[in-house]
Formats: C-alpha cells, sequence, structure tokens
C-alpha cells in the first residue's frame, strides 16, 4: 500500500516441482514488476525497493 492505495500484491505459490515461492507483483502501473523470493519477507522488501525505484524515476513521492 502506498497511503490508502493497494499498489501489488503478495502471495504464496507451490508447485509439484518447485518449492514453496512467495510471488510479488506491482499492479498499479505498466511496466512488469515482478518477483519472487524464498520468504515472505525478502519479498516484500524485494516489492518495496522495485516500488521505490518505480516512484524515483517518474518523480513522484511515497504517500505515508
Amino acid at each position: 500500500m502506498s497511503g490508502e492505495t493497494v499498489v501489488g500484491a503478495l502471495w504464496k505459490t507451490v508447485s509439484a516441482t518447485q518449492r514453496e515461492r512467495w510471488q510479488w507483483s506491482i499492479t498499479c502501473i505498466t511496466e512488469a514488476s515482478i518477483g519472487s523470493a524464498d520468504t515472505r519477507e525478502e519479498a516484500q522488501a524485494q516489492f518495496a525497493e522495485a516500488w521505490r525505484a518505480w516512484l524515483k524515476r517518474t518523480g513522484l513521492q511515497e504517500v505515508e
């Protein structure tokens, strides 16, 4: 979330050929921003880093 706006999602996936993984996606922008990590904490950190990088590139500021 950025302020009260939902900007993406985190979810856990499990497959027969892969161990449990956390996926993330920033959904409020048109460029692809997706990733995956072994833990929820890693996924959250990657998501936050990608969101802040996008804000910086666009000259926007994060809402507190």
